[in-house]
């Protein structure tokens, strides 16, 4: 605690202070903090291993590939805050940052795999969208299984106004997740998630 009478709660997840590992979720608590490892590793929290289960999530999703997007990426699932790819933020950025989509995104560099295990923690989720060159990801819930060319991303540098490409987006799904009827003449899913 902190504060001129000792009754502010510290939160160390925000300040960074817990000594949680980095494949650990944070947790605050009245006073304290738990350190509690992600889906697929074993360990104490302040020290986490990756088990053989990380394996198997990462062949439950498969992607049409670099640049194919769900034509219909379905409705936005909400990140979970104990999953890889969340980072506690103070400032209230990701629900107000226009990029983040209200805090549905990754808060931070993350990868597939981080997304796929995200996305098991997460209610509803059967599917994301993920874009190599931003490590970023959102969780979705029922997209379509058709698939469609994914447009170039653009982004400005706050410096000096200049556009650049940042990457595609694709979209992972799980294997055989309920979503929408496919689209006539397009491509299915079919290439499984990578291990990065």
């Amino acid at each position: 605690y902190e504060g001129p009478n000792c009754d502010i709660d510290i939160d160390e997840c925000v300040r960074g202070t817990s000594g949680c590992a980095q494949s650990a979720a944070c947790n605050n608590t009245q006073g304290g903090f738990t350190c509690q490892c992600f889906l697929a590793y074993t360990g104490d929290g302040t020290s986490c291993t990756a088990t053989p289960d990380i394996g198997l999530y990462a062949n439950m999703y498969e992607t049409g590939g670099i640049a194919q997007l769900a034509c219909d990426e379905g409705s936005n699932v909400q990140y979970p805050s104990g999953a890889p790819g969340f980072r506690h933020d103070p400032t209230n950025y990701t629900n107000t940052n226009p990029s983040l989509q209200g805090g549905f995104g990754s808060t931070f560099n993350t990868s597939t795999i981080s997304c796929a295990l995200a996305c098991q923690s997460a209610n509803g989720c059967n599917a994301f969208s993920y874009n190599p060159f931003l490590q970023q990801c959102f969780l979705k819930a029922n997209p379509s299984q058709s698939i469609c060319p994914g447009p170039t991303t653009t982004c400005q540098d706050p410096q000096y106004g200049t556009q650049y490409s940042c990457g595609e987006w694709q979209t992972y799904v799980q294997q055989g997740a309920q979503s929408a009827p496919a689209q006539p003449a397009a491509t299915s899913f079919g290439r499984r998630l990578q291990h990065v």
